[in-house]
């Protein structure tokens, strides 16, 4: 494993961690986290261990100390620092904005490791309303009167840019006569691998219609719109339960959409269940 190349297929720093060290001892058995913590000007090798099974994090000023014990050359330090705060991140902004530098990074030296469009998909909520309204049977490609139909701001520019997206990666195409037509083809937050970079964009995704939930509680008048909530306990069998009839009925609803052919709306649909209180400790 040479680190100045592998690293860059991270996101994970303490997973490349990882693989460095299992790739140095197979090379050299006698490779240890105390040569590690050496390199890096520290006495104590079970931190280098901890840093590596999550037990402890890595600081600004320790990071460029492991990134000489790990012998980065200085492209490969600067992306280890970003991927170190990419994963110690407590907030959405935070990862954020480390993930943009890890994609600009990528894109400059590697840009087949940058994420297929379905990803950047989910960035813009726009991208899937503008998908459904080409459904409409009076739909016209005018980005001026489909701006002017939202109920939320939106600019005509921004209804022009999300088409050029969605013809560019597939999601739309244009008929024989040159309409727009909704292409099949899926993509639900659902399906997204538990890779750290997805796991974001969906969670961001989730967190921009659950925005436009409170707007339309607050804006829009009560017969247009359901909002229920309610509060219960459960085992974690009926909870695991409830999980799956959730599922289905999402899939039944897409089904029920599907054989629509009088669509004029394009509707939203959040459903959240999630705990209020921790797990039951058995020894208690």
């Amino acid at each position: 494993m040479n680190p100045n190349e592998s690293i860059i297929e991270y996101t994970d720093y303490r997973k490349f961690l990882r693989d460095y060290y299992s790739s140095r001892k197979k090379a050299t058995p006698h490779f240890s986290y105390q040569m590690i913590a050496e390199g890096a000007g520290l006495s104590s090798a079970s931190f280098v261990r901890m840093v590596i099974e999550g037990e402890k994090n890595l600081t600004k000023e320790s990071v460029p100390r492991f990134a000489r014990a790990l012998r980065l050359n200085k492209k490969a330090s600067e992306y280890f620092e970003f991927i170190v705060f990419f994963s110690q991140a407590k907030d959405l902004q935070t990862k954020e904005h480390y993930l943009k530098k890890i994609d600009s990074f990528r894109k400059r030296n590697k840009p087949e490791l940058l994420l297929p469009g379905e990803y950047d998909y989910l960035r813009n909520w726009l991208h899937a309303v503008v998908r459904e309204i080409v459904e409409f049977l009076d739909f016209v490609e005018d980005p001026d009167k489909i701006a002017a139909r939202f109920l939320f701001s939106v600019t005509a520019e921004d209804i022009r840019k999300s088409i050029g997206f969605l013809l560019e990666h597939g999601f739309l195409a244009r008929g024989d006569n040159g309409k727009l037509v909704k292409k099949d083809r899926t993509i639900s937050t659902v399906d997204i691998p538990r890779n750290d970079e997805l796991v974001l964009i969906a969670k961001k995704y989730h967190l921009q219609m659950l925005a436009f939930a409170g707007k339309a509680i607050l804006e829009m008048p009560r017969e247009e719109r359901s909002v229920t909530n309610t509060t219960l306990s459960m085992s974690e069998k009926s909870y695991a339960l409830a999980l799956k009839r959730i599922e289905t009925l999402r899939y039944e609803l897409l089904e029920l959409a599907a054989s629509d052919n009088d669509a004029d709306r394009v509707y939203q649909l959040n459903v959240n269940l999630f705990p209020f209180v921790k797990k039951r400790n058995d020894n208690d």
